[in-house]
C-alpha cells in the first residue's frame, strides 16, 4: 500500500478498489493457502474479476482517521500480539482483538453497509396500529435507526467503547439495545451468507494496516453513495505516515 502514496502522502481516489483487492488477496491465503493474483494492476486473469466484491472496511478506516485517539487505543491492542509490524498473524491471535471488533462494530453502527433491510409480509399484520396487507414490502432503515439518540447514547459520535463489556460506566452499553436494531448483515435464513467471510476480511485487513500505518483524513467529511450497498461518494483521498517498529 505504501507505493500507492503521491507526494503528499495521500493515497489514491480509487483507494476503494485497492482495498477490495486487498481484502481478496487476504481472503485467499488465509483460507485457501494460495495467492488470487488480484494485487496487480492488470485488467485481465480470472482473479481480476474478483475486485467488485466490498471488503467493507472504508468507513471504519475514515472513523479511525478522524478519531486519532482511537486509532492509537486500537494500535495499541494490536501491538500486544503484533510486536512487530511484519508479525505473522494467526487465527488465535485474532481471538483475543476485543477493540478492534467493537472499532468494526461502531463503524458499521456509523456507516451501515446497506441502507436498510427489506422484507415482504407473508399475511395481512398490524404495525403500530396501521394495517399491512400480505406481500407488502416493508424496509426497515437502518441509517435512521443506528443514529437515533432513542437507542444509542451520543449517536452521531464514533465510540468504540460502547460495544465492550469492560468500558467506563457514563457509556452505555449497546448490548443493552434491541438487537434487530444492528443488523449489519441482515438476519435469519436470508442474512448475508458471506458475514463471517466478511468480519474476517475486515479484521485482518484493519489489523495489519493500523498496525503498520498512522491514517490521517484532511478533507470535508466522509459521504456516501447509496445503491443497494452503501458506497464511497467522495475520493478516498487518506493520508498515511509509516510508524517506527
Amino acid at each position: 500500500m505504501a507505493n500507492l502514496r503521491d507526494e503528499k502522502n495521500e493515497l489514491p481516489a480509487d483507494f476503494n478498489e485497492w482495498l477490495s483487492r486487498w481484502a481478496l488477496e487476504t481472503t485467499g491465503v488465509l483460507a485457501l493457502d494460495t495467492r488470487l493474483g488480484v494485487l496487480h494492476s492488470t485488467d485481465s486473469g480470472e482473479g481480476q474479476r474478483l475486485v467488485d466484491t466490498s471488503a467493507g472496511s472504508v468507513a471504519i478506516l475514515y472513523c479511525l482517521a478522524k478519531n486519532p485517539e482511537k486509532q492509537a487505543k486500537l494500535r495499541a491492542e494490536l501491538r500486544t500480539i503484533m510486536p512487530t509490524k511484519d508479525t505473522r498473524l494467526t487465527a488465535s491471535m485474532m481471538s483475543n482483538l476485543p477493540y478492534l471488533r467493537a472499532c468494526i462494530k461502531e463503524g458499521m453502527r456509523m456507516f451501515p453497509p446497506t441502507a436498510g433491510n427489506f422484507r415482504a409480509t407473508g399475511r395481512d399484520i398490524v404495525l403500530q396500529g396501521y394495517r399491512v396487507p400480505s406481500h407488502t414490502d416493508i424496509a426497515m432503515g437502518a441509517q435512521v435507526l443506528l443514529r437515533d439518540e432513542k437507542y444509542f447514547h451520543r449517536p452521531t459520535e464514533f465510540i468504540p467503547e460502547r460495544w465492550l463489556n469492560d468500558r467506563d460506566a457514563s457509556i452505555p452499553s449497546a448490548k443493552e439495545v434491541n438487537p434487530f436494531i444492528f443488523l449489519p448483515f441482515g438476519f435469519g435464513s436470508r442474512s448475508c451468507i458471506g458475514k463471517r467471510l466478511a468480519m474476517m476480511e475486515m479484521e485482518v485487513i484493519l489489523a495489519r494496516w493500523i498496525r503498520q500505518f498512522e491514517f490521517r483524513w484532511n478533507y470535508e467529511d466522509y459521504k456516501f453513495r447509496t445503491t443497494v450497498i452503501n458506497m464511497p461518494g467522495c475520493p478516498l483521498k487518506f493520508e498515511i505516515r509509516d510508524l517506527e517498529d
